[in-house]
């Protein structure tokens, strides 16, 4: 007696059945019919090769979110630390794209020599900016942190009204806590710094968002 294939439960059954005995599929009484059986069996494998397919793509739409979602809310000063040197930062965070040694004055109006790193490419919620670390000479201790995104020239501020007020969300749930005059202090005493630089516009003075991150250290 031949042996064929339920179209429902794929389990094997007589030729001669009218209902399957496994989930209880009625059959054709045309069932022995070789071009219907066929045409039955290719059917069932269409659908379970899309079904593959439909799978697949569900499982890498679901990683790609994921991993999306990972980078968009990823914070990147929270590597960092106030006792951190130049070189632990770098181990961290990697080379930089660009390394400088420059001067500067200090409140008092003397000259003093730092060095700083640029890295280009860092985003924060979809806003792709850079983020520049400022080290006392030679590199021994942190003395500013700060990402910057520059809005372009072919947009406005008031553009990014919706991205502002999500940033402070953002900071708002990284620091747990309510920011005022747009600064946020984590429970580590870490402090965030909003600033939103108007400029004019124009290539000479363009705008900016700013965070400014002082660990800790950084406060005293």
């Amino acid at each position: 007696m031949a042996r064929l294939k339920c179209p429902k439960c794929r389990r094997d059954i007589s030729n001669q059945a009218r209902t399957c005995p496994n989930c209880a599929c009625p059959l054709s009484g045309n069932w022995n019919h070789t071009g219907i059986r066929k045409a039955v069996y290719k059917a069932i494998d269409t659908v379970d090769e899309y079904l593959y397919y439909i799978i697949a793509g569900l499982i890498i739409c679901v990683v790609i979110f994921l991993v999306y979602r990972h980078f968009y809310y990823k914070n990147p000063f929270e590597p960092l630390q106030a006792d951190m040197t130049r070189k632990e930062v770098q181990e961290e965070l990697g080379k930089p794209n660009v390394q400088i040694h420059a001067d500067d004055k200090d409140d008092s109006g003397e000259r003093f020599n730092y060095d700083s790193d640029k890295y280009q490419y860092t985003t924060i919620l979809g806003l792709l900016g850079e983020m520049d670390i400022d080290y006392s000479e030679g590199g021994s201790e942190i003395l500013s942190i700060v990402w910057r995104y520059e809005i372009p020239k072919h947009e406005k501020l008031k553009d990014y009204k919706d991205k502002i007020s999500e940033l402070r969300k953002w900071l708002d749930k990284e620091t747990d806590s309510t920011g005022k005059n747009n600064r946020w202090k984590d429970e580590m005493g870490n402090q965030y710094e909003l600033y939103i630089d108007r400029g004019s516009g124009s290539s000479f003075s363009p705008s900016y968002i700013s965070i400014w991150y002082k660990p800790n250290n950084l406060l005293e």
